[in-house]
């Protein structure tokens, strides 16, 4: 490489192999390995506590397979009890992955169900239930309340 004379820049172009324009800095960069450039937007999302390891809680965006809608579940008051075909999944916030067909509808029927327990015996404990079939459309969230369900489509 050539030395820098008085008044060049040391961004100016010189001649390189065959004739070709090279930069300096780019013959700098092509020593740092291309792994950590690609790193660098890399991100983890940390689980929140009190969840498992394969939890997701609802405010972290997950990526869903093909075939597959994610149901952001929530409830007010928070942390009812859902059900899904009568097994328990978790406590909301929840985000629930269903199976869908190509345009968006559920593969399979579900029942997905909020249980609200009394905190003591003054209060009753509630159910709200809502069913999901293959000839409607996958909701995009469920916000469940002693009171009833609110769907938000897709």
């Amino acid at each position: 490489m050539n030395a820098v004379q008085p008044g060049q820049a040391t961004g100016d172009k010189s001649q390189g192999t065959a004739g070709r324009p090279t930069w300096p800095v780019f013959s700098r960069l092509s020593s740092v390995p291309c792994l950590l450039l690609l790193l660098v937007g890399c991100t983890t999302h940390p689980v929140a506590p009190g969840l498992p390891p394969d939890a997701t809680p609802a405010t972290v965006p997950a990526a869903v397979a093909p075939g597959e809608a994610a149901i952001e579940i929530t409830s007010e008051p928070a942390m009812a009890f859902i059900l899904v075909n009568d097994q328990l999944s978790g406590r909301t916030p929840l985000r629930l992955t269903v199976k869908v067909s190509s345009q968006g509808f559920c593969a399979d029927y579900l029942t997905i169900k909020a249980r609200f327990v009394a905190p003591d015996a003054s209060q009753v404990t509630q159910t709200q239930e809502v069913q999901l079939t293959p000839r409607e459309k996958a909701p995009v969230a469920l916000v469940f309340t002693p009171l009833g369900v609110q769907r938000r489509l897709r």
